[in-house]
């Protein structure tokens, strides 16, 4: 992964937990504001739930591609190391 690559999953990783937060915020400050029936109040809960899996999910993904490209340049450093050695 390039640097070029880097910066666009972090902004599209920020942008997607950015809209998240704020979403689950808005919704929070609903159930706790509000006088909710039953329904309703359970209906926020799931989807504060749902919202709380998609931000985790994206941070997951996030540490993953990060993981990955340390591991792409450990094996390239290794790869020159033998390389070096072999000459």
């Amino acid at each position: 992964m390039n640097d070029n690559e880097q910066r666009i999953l972090n902004y599209l990783g920020d942008k997607i937990l950015s809209n998240r937060w704020k979403e689950y915020e808005k919704i929070h400050l609903l159930i706790m504001r509000s006088e909710l029936n039953k329904d309703e109040y359970l209906d926020m809960c799931d989807k504060l739930r749902e919202l709380e899996k998609e931000i985790e999910s994206t941070l997951s993904g996030r540490a993953l591609a990060i993981k990955r490209k340390e591991m792409y340049r450990d094996i390239i450093d290794r790869d020159k190391k033998t390389l070096e050695r072999t000459q």
